[in-house]
């Protein structure tokens, strides 16, 4: 009987211990999806700027084609 009450013993503290060690993982898992997904809101604000920076080259291109043709200056003119 006395046996069986130390094994029962043992049994309930690795119970305990993995209780706690769940509870840990549990919160350490939490971190890390949270830190993920602020990597991915910054990876997507970069994507929105990189497309935002893309238009504006865009428009930039086409302000330079309309001002060299006014000018006169267009690539198609030799020097």
């Amino acid at each position: 009987m006395a046996d069986n009450n130390r094994v029962l013993e043992q049994l309930r503290a690795l119970r305990n211990e993995i209780k706690s060690m769940d509870r840990k993982i549990q919160a350490s898992l939490s971190d890390i999806k949270s830190r993920l997904a602020s990597m991915e809101m910054h990876d997507a604000s970069q994507h929105i700027d990189s497309a935002r920076n893309n238009a504006r080259m865009d428009q930039f291109e086409e302000r330079i084609a309309t001002i060299e043709r006014r000018l006169e200056i267009s690539e198609a003119t030799p020097p």
